[in-house]
């Protein structure tokens, strides 16, 4: 059985009731809670995304490291 890390952030998150039939009904069907079924939703997206940007030699703004940007004259792929 895997070790647990120790949870001590709370995250809030409010939906609309439609979107939370939907997470919810998608949480059944993988036989996973709610919370459980956002937490690795989310974590799978991120870790998409962040591949993504990888891939293409992203690189954060100077003045704001959250903002990306990618010089296409160093890109070594085809968009």
């Amino acid at each position: 059985m895997p070790l647990r890390t120790a949870r001590t952030e709370k995250l809030l998150l409010r939906v609309t009731r439609n979107a939370r039939r939907a997470l919810q009904a998608a949480a059944d069907a993988s036989h996973r809670s709610a919370s459980q079924f956002v937490l690795e939703s989310t974590l799978a997206r991120a870790d998409d995304a962040r591949r993504f940007y990888l891939k293409f030699d992203f690189l954060p703004w100077p003045t704001r490291p959250m903002h990306l940007f990618v010089v296409f004259k160093n890109s070594h792929h085809p968009l």
